[in-house]
């Protein structure tokens, strides 16, 4: 397994997202070579879910940090949120780089603290806010 680097200021932006709310999501893609984590875009705190589907790539794969905002199931629900690390791996993405994905997702964990759901989606049907938010509401 490749070592993957991830630079100080990758953790700074997550922690920006994390504890102050400043994005709603980071995106974060691997260098050439699958050795570094770079940054490819982010977005503010009004940015709606269902819209990160157009920033995806349609063969490589990505990183989506997204904090994400619903409404729980409960009577009455109440409004809360949980910080998601989406892996996208189009199934039409080269096999060396859904490999060295799958190897990056557990030293992204590590490094972006508080992470509390991942979610590994293959194809832009799954980004669908009502289909995650019945999943985080699973007890």
């Amino acid at each position: 397994m490749t070592t993957l680097t991830i630079s100080d200021e990758n953790i700074a932006l997550f922690n920006k997202l994390r504890l102050e709310n400043y994005y709603s999501y980071i995106l974060f893609g691997l260098s050439a070579d699958n050795s570094t984590l770079e940054l490819r875009g982010s977005g503010d705190k009004n940015y709606k879910f269902d819209s990160i589907s157009s920033e995806l790539p349609k063969q490589d794969v990505m990183f989506v940090i997204y904090n994400f905002n619903y409404e729980t199931y409960e009577n009455p629900p109440r409004t809360t949120s949980k910080l998601l690390l989406i892996s996208w791996s189009p199934l039409v993405a080269p096999m060396k780089r859904k490999f060295a994905l799958t190897n990056a997702v557990y030293q992204l964990k590590d490094a972006f603290r508080g992470i509390q759901k991942d979610f590994q989606l293959t194809d832009y049907t799954e980004i669908n806010y009502e289909d995650i938010r019945r999943e985080l509401n699973r007890v």
